[in-house]
């Protein structure tokens, strides 16, 4: 998935997203960030792995919002020679809050790439009546 957001003094810059497994739900989870006003900028990737043991926390993050986290250590990082190498995301630092915007322009929120996992996985359905099998 390709994104692009307003870098500021960078001009306009463009997130990739990528993940393993079939709906985004794997680790690890890479975003490639790059500046689009210059061909010759270089490329700065992040990296996320969940290392928390399934069921140890309550929350997880979403996907959008790792994205708007990588976006935010791009800022941090660009312009002090960090480029080329993957760097580790940092879930400690607050989500960029501008407008990220897919190429059909429709901006990414919370909701617009998968919830995390566990979450609306299970239906909830009325409880079975017993006897006939028959609605009552």
């Amino acid at each position: 998935m390709q994104y692009q957001f307003d870098g500021g003094a960078m001009g306009n810059c463009r997130v990739e997203f990528r993940t393993a497994g079939k709906h985004g739900f794997a680790a690890p989870k890479i975003f490639q960030i790059a500046c689009l006003e210059s061909l010759s900028t270089p490329v700065y990737t992040f990296r996320f792995t969940n290392n928390v043991i399934a069921g140890a926390t309550s929350s997880e993050f979403t996907n959008a919002t790792l994205c708007r986290i990588a976006i935010a250590q791009f800022l941090l990082l660009s312009g002090r020679d960090q480029a080329g190498a993957t760097h580790i995301l940092d879930t400690t630092i607050p989500p960029f809050e501008g407008p990220v915007l897919n190429a059909k322009g429709v901006i990414l929120t919370v909701s617009r790439l998968h919830s995390p996992r566990g979450m609306a996985r299970v239906a909830e359905f009325p409880a079975t009546q017993t006897g006939s099998g028959q609605p009552g």
